[in-house]
């Protein structure tokens, strides 16, 4: 199992929402639970988050997540 970049998982942290990211992460993608390697080549924290999964489909909404990827 791979883990999340540092500084993504610091800002998930800080912003208090990596367990709903992972739940989201590993609902959307179940054939990848857990392995975030591809997820962690982006560079931008902005990037990974838009690209973890489809925001729309998620409890929080879009709303939520785009305000997350701006931190």
């Amino acid at each position: 199992m791979s883990e999340l970049k540092p500084e993504f998982k610091e800002k998930l942290l800080k912003a208090k929402v990596l367990t709903q990211w992972k739940k989201n992460f590993n609902k959307c993608y179940p054939e990848r639970k857990k392995d975030y390697v591809s997820i962690c080549d982006y560079d931008l924290f902005s990037n990974f988050i838009f690209a973890s999964f489809i925001w729309m489909d998620t409890p929080e909404g879009n709303d939520f997540w785009r305000k997350i990827s701006m931190l």
